[in-house]
């Protein structure tokens, strides 16, 4: 099961979050903001110690979590989600969204054989 830990001085420290979830991915935002995806609908979002769980697919595996350009942006086993207040909207059908990734002018999708880079307006299909 999965647990997070933080970075205090020279050693790390749990961060309690009470849960026992199987976790995929984490993201750190710039405004320090947590996001943490897992099996059976887990997508948390933890800002000051206090734990949001987003409304999302409960059926649905999220593999990955990124933040860009100010919105934080989930992938699951049928594409990619944006988080819209506590909830996950569906975004962009790519597939299964297994990693997610940004270099801060783009953000990119890894799916099964297809990978995909957002710069925020257009998709284009990244041949591998």
């Amino acid at each position: 099961m999965g647990t997070i830990h933080r970075l205090v001085g020279t050693g790390w420290q749990p961060l309690e979050t009470h849960r026992h979830d199987r976790l995929r991915g984490i993201d750190i935002a710039p405004d320090g903001k947590i996001r943490v995806a897992g099996d059976d609908g887990v997508c948390l979002r933890i800002a000051n110690e206090e734990i949001t769980e987003m409304t999302a697919a409960g059926d649905m595996t999220y593999l990955s979590v990124r933040s860009f350009n100010g919105k934080a942006y989930w992938g699951d086993e049928a594409g990619l989600n944006v988080e819209s207040a506590d909830a996950l909207q569906p975004f962009e059908d790519t597939g299964i969204a297994s990693d997610l990734r940004t270099d801060g002018e783009f953000l990119y999708v890894a799916g099964i054989d297809t990978a995909w880079r957002f710069d925020g307006k257009r998709w284009k299909t990244l041949t591998l």
